[in-house]
C-alpha cells in the first residue's frame, strides 16, 4: 500500500483512500507477485563499516546535544579491517537482511548511535560559526582500532546537566611506556584499582614488519562508581558491568560475559605468588612483574586473555563451547569458523596499549 501510494501524482483531496489502496494490493499479491525479500552483502556491509571506521568524533558541542565529527582519509587499511568484520557479523553472503540486522546490531550494540552521528557530521554547521577549531588528531593503525571498538564497547552511563543521556564515547591512552612495553600484573592492578573509568585493552604486533597484523584484546568494566556534580556542567557517569574479549584482526571476533554479576576480581587473576586482583598492593609484589597472569576464565573451559610480559607475548584462547547454546561464562557473539574445535590466537613481539574509556 506504501508503495502504490507513491507510483502517481495527484492532488492533496484526491489522495486514493486507504481502502482503495488495500484492494489494489491485494489484488496484486492475489497475482502471484513474490513477495519482496531483502539481502546484504558482505560488500555491502563492509562499505558501511570502513566509513564509519573513518569518523572521529571530537569533545566540542554545537548546540545542546551533538559534537562536532569529522572524516579520516580514506586508507586501505580501514577497508581490509572492515571485510574482517563484515562475514564474522552476518555469516553468510546474501544474508537476509533483517537476520543480518539482528545479528550485527547483537554484536555491535553502538552501532545506531554511531549512524546518528555520522549523518550528524555529515550535517554539521561550519565551525567558524561557534569559533571552534579542532586539534588536529594523529590518525595511525591504533585509531582505527579504537574506532572499530567504539561499535561495540559498553557506552558510559551518562546524563548531561539537563537529564539527557549523552552517548558520546573517547579513549584516553593510559597504557605501557617505553620502559614497560606489556603491562605487568601489578601495573594493570594499579591503574584499574585508581581510575574509575572503565578500560580497553589492546595487544599488536604493529611494531613488527615481518608479521601479520594481529591484535586481541579486552575490555573491563569500571571497578569504582563516579560520579560528578551536575552543577559544575559535567557529565554524571555509572559503572557498567560487561566484560569482553576480542579479536580485530586478522579475524574478526567478539565474546561477552554473559554472567554480569560478577566483578573484574574475579576476572583477572596470576597462578604465581598473587592469588587475584584485590590482593596485590601495588607498591609491592614486585617479584611478580613479568610472571604471566591473564583475563576471564581460569579453567580454560571457555575463554581468556593470557599476557606474558616476560615472553613480550598475549595470546587469546577460545573454546569450541563458545558457539554452542548451551549458558556459559561466555558466548560468541561473532559467526565462527572453526567448528568444534579450541582455538588459540598468538600475538608476538607484542606492545600492549591501554585506554580509559570515557
Amino acid at each position: 500500500m506504501d508503495v502504490l501510494a507513491t507510483t502517481q501524482p495527484f492532488s492533496v483531496n484526491l489522495a486514493p483512500s486507504p481502502t482503495q489502496l488495500e484492494a489494489a494490493a491485494r489484488r496484486l499479491l492475489d497475482a502471484g507477485f513474490s513477495t519482496t525479500t531483502y539481502r546484504l552483502r558482505h560488500t555491502e556491509l563492509s562499505t558501511f563499516l570502513a566509513l564509519l571506521l573513518r569518523l572521529r568524533v571530537s569533545n566540542v558541542k554545537w548546540g545542546r546535544d551533538y559534537y562536532f565529527g569529522s572524516f579520516a582519509d580514506e586508507d586501505p587499511a580501514d577497508e581490509v579491517l572492515a571485510n574482517a568484520m563484515a562475514p564474522r557479523l552476518i555469516g553468510s553472503n546474501k544474508a537476509d537482511f533483517d537476520k543480518a540486522l539482528e545479528l550485527t546490531m547483537d554484536a555491535l550494540p553502538n552501532l545506531v548511535p554511531r549512524f546518528h552521528q555520522l549523518w550528524t557530521t555529515l550535517f554539521q554547521p561550519p565551525m567558524s560559526d561557534f569559533d571552534v577549531e579542532l586539534e588536529p588528531t594523529d590518525e595511525n593503525m591504533l585509531s582505527r582500532y579504537l574506532a572499530a571498538a567504539s561499535l561495540f564497547v559498553p557506552l558510559p552511563e551518562a546524563l548531561t546537566p539537563a537529564g539527557l543521556r549523552d552517548r558520546h564515547i573517547s579513549h584516553n591512552k593510559v597504557g605501557a611506556s617505553q620502559d614497560e612495553p606489556i603491562l605487568s600484573f601489578p601495573s594493570l592492578v594499579h591503574r584499574l584499582q585508581n581510575m574509575p573509568d572503565s578500560h580497553l585493552i589492546l595487544a599488536t604486533n604493529l611494531h613488527d614488519p615481518h608479521a601479520p597484523a594481529t591484535v586481541i584484546g579486552s575490555f573491563i568494566p569500571s571497578l569504582l562508581c563516579a560520579m560528578s556534580d551536575s552543577s559544575s556542567g559535567t557529565r554524571s557517569r555509572k559503572t557498567g558491568d560487561a566484560h569482553l574479549l576480542f579479536q580485530l584482526q586478522p579475524n574478526f571476533r567478539l565474546i561477552r560475559w554473559e554472567r554480569p554479576q560478577a566483578l573484574p576480581k574475579t576476572l583477572i587473576k596470576t597462578n604465581y605468588e598473587l592469588a587475584s586482583l584485590h590482593a596485590v598492593d601495588a607498591e609491592s609484589g614486585q617479584q611478580t612483574c613479568m610472571k604471566p597472569y591473564y583475563i576471564g576464565d581460569s579453567k580454560r573451559s571457555t575463554a581468556r586473555l593470557l599476557i606474558h610480559p616476560e615472553g613480550s607475548s598475549v595470546s587469546l584462547h577460545g573454546s569450541k563451547d563458545l558457539s554452542t547454546a548451551a549458558v556459559g561464562r561466555y558466548r560468541e557473539v561473532t559467526r565462527s569458523d572453526t567448528g568444534d574445535k579450541d582455538w588459540e590466537v598468538v600475538v608476538q613481539h607484542c606492545t600492549v596499549h591501554m585506554f580509559a574509556v570515557v
